[in-house]
């Protein structure tokens, strides 16, 4: 996740990368987008590239809990 901290999240209709094309509309779905991806769970691919090789996932889950928890 390190190499998209401080990057603004894109979605399909959202271009907030700096890939010359949409990464959010080429790979379907939402992240932290800097010129495409290292990882990606929200597309219609999900893969994290240094932990599985870019293989693709079959199943992923975020959980968010607030810091003063």
């Amino acid at each position: 996740m390190a190499y998209h901290l401080g990057h603004k999240f894109s979605t399909r209709d959202i271009d907030n990368d700096v890939w010359e094309h949409s990464c959010g509309d080429t790979y379907q779905g939402g992240w932290w987008y800097v010129s495409c991806a290292d990882a990606n769970v929200n597309g219609a691919n999900l893969y994290w590239k240094h932990w599985l090789d870019f293989n693709t996932l079959r199943f992923s889950e975020m959980k968010i809990r607030p810091f003063n928890v």
